[in-house]
């Protein structure tokens, strides 16, 4: 999951660039889980129950819709949408981990479109085509319109 190579290691700030960043966030989005779980697996240790729901981008939109607002629960719907948003980039992560393609990479550059075999990744960003323009700056194509 995380790179063996120290070096590498070293570039993921996850202290630094995460939980020191949003040290009271973390703790909410902890709390939403453990309400979660007692929620949907009472009595069961704290676990992810991925098979139970799964239709995190619906999730989200309905938690976009309430944000600032509690849920019957207690919890904020802007914790419930953390927690959704991060259940999400999790599983596209790992897609992309399956078909071979060195998550930590795109961080350098635009995000990979292709798995090793050449077919398109199910849920993979295509990226866009690069061109040089006419001013020596590379960019997006630029699409001229038919007058």
């Amino acid at each position: 999951m995380l790179p063996e190579n120290s070096d590498q290691r070293k570039t993921l700030p996850v202290t630094e660039g995460v939980l020191k960043y949003f040290p009271l966030a973390i703790a909410y989005v902890a709390l939403v889980s453990k309400v979660g779980n007692d929620k949907h697996n009472p009595g069961e240790p704290l676990h992810w129950s991925r098979g139970k729901s799964d239709d995190h981008a619906d999730c989200i939109g309905r938690h976009l819709l309430d944000l600032g607002t509690y849920a019957g629960d207690g919890l904020l719907h802007d914790g419930m949408l953390a927690w959704r948003a991060l259940a999400n980039l999790q599983i596209a992560l790992e897609r992309l981990e399956k078909a071979g393609l060195e998550i930590y990479r795109l961080h350098g550059g635009l995000p990979p479109a292709q798995d090793p075999t050449g077919e398109l990744v199910k849920g993979a960003i295509k990226a866009p085509r690069v061109y040089r323009r006419s001013n020596g700056r590379q960019g997006p194509a630029r699409r001229r319109v038919q007058p």
